[in-house]
Parts: C-alpha cells; sequence; structure tokens
C-alpha cells in the first residue's frame, strides 16, 4: 500500500525557523520531544491514501501449464548455463596446471599429472559445450511455451498487441 507524505509547513513557521537560526546556530532553542502530545507541532503530515486493486485476468488451467511449463524451462536453462560455466573454468584450471607441470620434463610423476590434468580438461571443456547446448534448448523450449500461452491469454484480455 502506498503512502503519501505531504510536508505542510506555513511561511510565518519558516521564518521563525530562520531567525531562530541565525540568533543561534550551536542550538535550536526550543527543541521538541517526540512524540509530542499538542498534534499541531509537528511541521508535517502523512496521508494515507487507500487504492484499489484490480485482481489479475485469470489465464485458465491451459494458460497455466503453458507458463509453468515455460519458467521450469527457463529455470533450467539457468542452471544448466551456471554449469557451463562451472565446467568450463574448471577444464581452464586443469589445463593451466598441466601446462605448469608439463614444464618439469625431468619428473616423470609430474608428467602422469599433467597427462591426467588434461584428459580432465578435455572431458571438462567436453561437458561444458554439452551444458551449453542443454541450456540454448531449454531457453528454445521455453520460448515455445510462451508462444503456446499467447493465443490463450489474447483471447481472455481481448487484446492483440499482448504477445
Amino acid at each position: 500500500m502506498p503512502i503519501t507524505v505531504n510536508i505542510v509547513s506555513e511561511e510565518k513557521e519558516e521564518l521563525l525557523l530562520e531567525k531562530d537560526m541565525r540568533v543561534n546556530t550551536s542550538k535550536p532553542s526550543n527543541a521538541l520531544s517526540y512524540p509530542l502530545e499538542n498534534q499541531d507541532q509537528y511541521k508535517a503530515k502523512i496521508n494515507f491514501t487507500v487504492l484499489k486493486v484490480t485482481p489479475p485476468v485469470s489465464i485458465g488451467s491451459a494458460g497455466n501449464a503453458h507458463i509453468e511449463k515455460a519458467n521450469e524451462s527457463f529455470d533450467a536453462a539457468k542452471e544448466a548455463n551456471r554449469r557451463s560455466r562451472e565446467a568450463k573454468n574448471r577444464s581452464n584450471t586443469y589445463l593451466n596446471r598441466s601446462k605448469t607441470l608439463g614444464k618439469q620434463i625431468n619428473d616423470p610423476n609430474a608428467q602422469a599429472i599433467a597427462k591426467s590434468l588434461k584428459k580432465g580438461s578435455k572431458q571438462l571443456s567436453s561437458a561444458s559445450e554439452n551444458y551449453s547446448k542443454k541450456s540454448v534448448q531449454h531457453a528454445k523450449d521455453g520460448s515455445e511455451s510462451l508462444k503456446d500461452a499467447c493465443p490463450i491469454i489474447r483471447q481472455l484480455c481481448q487484446c492483440d498487441d499482448l504477445c
């Protein structure tokens, strides 16, 4: 519920306040303690306005099903995209470690670990690409679900420019 605040102040009160501030700038002479017993001493007033809320148009179970499916698809797309980024980051980390260990030519253990890290990097990179493809597919599915819901919404709202 919105609240509107109207500041109510009269010129006389403002002039007295300015005069008071000019005379004694260190401390106001007529400091008030709140809440005031005499409500007329307040310099501001709060007005509350009641607004009428119009309920949303019900699009029925068919429209809701399409919108829920779209929502699920978009959530799945976000999750797949997040996993893709994580896999890509881990892949890059493994590749960098592999390159660092690969420089240690005389250490056979370092070479074996570097080879293993490089293989893991390729697997993570492949997983990242798969997650990315899934993300795109989920986003397309969500878009299609919204397109399927549009005719239902247009019919109920009797508006052509909505979708």
